[in-house]
């Protein structure tokens, strides 16, 4: 586990190292609720409603600034626990034996999340400007995709290397 044991003794290490992985649990249960609100974003977007579609705005913005503080939350606690910098499949081969498993089905829980929300994402993207085309056949959405939207968990979106790293894995 490495330098926690400069953090104040095992005892310590092991009170940071179960603060994360139950926040990690708590990081999944979030990412299960964003999978609803894009759903619920791609819905509305086909809907035509606009009331539907500024509250599922409303809701996908303040995701967002939520996915920002889990992001600082996670590297904080990632760093205090002694996996500072590492991959999830980094944290599990440097986990306890005992947590591998769970947070091995952890790791593929996230993941399916995340894959979830890129594709349902995208396809809101999609039916976005294809509505926009719509209004305004003139229209310029040459920087319109997910990217340029700013989505935290986008592939291909530029990222500091310290962001996001829980969810980049080694396959």
């Amino acid at each position: 586990m490495g330098n926690c044991l400069e953090l104040g003794g095992e005892d310590m290490a092991d009170k940071y190292e179960e603060e994360l992985f139950s926040f990690l649990e708590d990081y999944a249960d979030f990412l299960a609720h964003m999978v609803r609100d894009e759903q619920e974003k791609l819905s509305s977007l086909l809907s035509n409603s606009l009331p539907r579609i500024e509250a599922a705005i409303a809701t996908a913005q303040a995701n967002s600034k939520q996915m920002e503080n889990f992001e600082l939350s996670r590297s904080r606690l990632q760093e205090q626990a002694g996996y500072g910098g590492m991959t999830f499949s980094e944290m599990i081969e440097n986990a306890p034996e005992e947590e591998q498993q769970s947070l091995q089905a952890l790791l593929i829980r996230i993941q399916n999340y995340v894959e979830t929300i890129q594709y349902s994402n995208t396809k809101a993207m999609k039916v976005a400007r294809t509505n926009l085309l719509t209004i305004n056949p003139e229209a310029d959405l040459s920087g319109m995709s997910p990217a340029a939207a700013g989505s935290a968990y986008m592939k291909n979106r530029e990222r500091r290397s310290d962001e996001g790293a829980v969810l980049r894995t080694k396959i």
